[in-house]
């Protein structure tokens, strides 16, 4: 555990780059601080390896922003299912390797809500483990806080290398920083998160939220600072469709180490019938063409004139194809016009479908 502790040892003293103590009575000897260089040419090149293609990367943290309701949290249970059983992800239908998911979360009960979720998922259970506390040898709990106690979660991984996904939801609640809203603070504490997802080729995945900003770009709504953002390597906008809310989106703030234009939508539908928190996860078979600040500007505009009609063509749509007839009368009865009708079905992306002299119009 050298690297992490290193780190953590680093940022807990106080003092000059040459020199510093130790913040004691001072009868040991002051550090002395050397530059540690290194030759690029003694630097081993390494093929950058995935756990999500594109998305999530090994051994980096990455971070999935939104909105409450928007499916963060069903998201990267999502992950940690195909994750599981070795499943394929989304669009590409790449295959996943089988591996474990570390789960620490304070925002759901696993009783009733995720185990559910996981299972309509298709989790292979037996590869997911929790992390709700810490306990001591009397017996006593307490919330785990990622810079105090990264030594600990570091045992963890070092136990079971077939860990391969974190998930921290929310990373604020598990963070004792002095100020989340403060650079510095969460750089001092992702950092050595980071270092470990490194050390052990394991992907920290982390849920975070918006704040009530209406203006700006989609990576300057992620609450707290921006450095939340800035350290990660991915960092993915979850959102709802303005006119469709029914219909999700998840596309990249920023990706450094891969395409940043390829989003993903999805719905979400029921799992099992007998429990209420059974759901699962719809995704598209193609990407998405929004973008990530249009998502967020979305959410305040005002509406627009084609809104109506808009709304009216996704409400016929959503449950299947229907045939073009259907839709003219539908929007007849609302005094709009064929020509209407047929703009507003393109400017939604419906697809018709034309078989036997028959027309019907889809969603995409």
């Amino acid at each position: 555990m050298e690297i992490i502790m290193d780190d953590i040892q680093k940022q807990d003293h106080s003092q000059s780059p040459k020199t510093g103590n130790l913040g004691n009575s001072g009868n040991l000897p002051p550090l002395v601080w050397k530059p540690n260089l290194i030759k690029a040419s003694d630097v081993e090149v390494k093929q950058l390896k995935w756990l999500w293609p594109g998305v999530i990367p090994e051994g980096k943290l990455c971070q999935f922003a939104g909105e409450p309701g928007t499916g963060k949290s069903l998201i990267t249970l999502f992950v940690a299912s195909t994750l599981s059983r070795g499943g394929h992800w989304p669009v590409t239908n790449e295959k996943c390797q089988i591996g474990k998911t570390l789960i620490i979360s304070c925002e759901d009960t696993k009783e009733d809500v995720i185990n559910p979720r996981l299972i309509a998922l298709g989790a292979d259970l037996d590869n997911i483990i929790y992390l709700p506390s810490l306990r001591n040898e009397h017996g006593h709990e307490k919330h785990l806080d990622l810079k105090a106690d990264l030594a600990t979660l570091e045992s963890v991984l070092n136990d079971d290398p077939t860990i391969k996904l974190i998930i921290i939801d929310p990373i604020v609640e598990y963070l004792c920083v002095l100020d989340s809203h403060k650079s510095q603070d969460v750089r001092q504490a992702l950092s050595p998160l980071g270092n470990l997802a490194d050390k052990y080729s394991v992907s920290i995945l982390f849920i975070n939220h918006l704040n009530k900003n209406q203006n700006g770009s989609a990576i300057s709504r992620v609450n707290g600072s921006g450095a939340f953002t800035a350290v990660v390597r991915s960092s993915y906008l979850v959102s709802k469709d303005p006119l469709d809310t029914d219909l999700r989106y998840m596309h990249p703030m920023k990706n450094n180490l891969a395409s940043d234009d390829k989003g993903f939508s999805y719905r979400i539908s029921k799992g099992m019938e007998d429990h209420e928190q059974s759901i699962k996860i719809d995704w598209s078979d193609e990407y998405s063409a929004k973008n990530a600040d249009w998502l967020v500007q979305q959410q305040y505009s005002k509406p627009n004139r084609h809104e109506d009609k808009d709304r009216l063509a996704l409400s016929l749509l959503k449950d299947g194809p229907v045939e073009s007839s259907k839709i003219y009368e539908a929007f007849d009865q609302r005094e709009f016009s064929k020509d209407q009708t047929y703009d507003t079905l393109n400017r939604i992306g419906a697809i018709p479908d034309k078989k036997g002299g028959l027309t019907k119009w889809k969603l995409p």
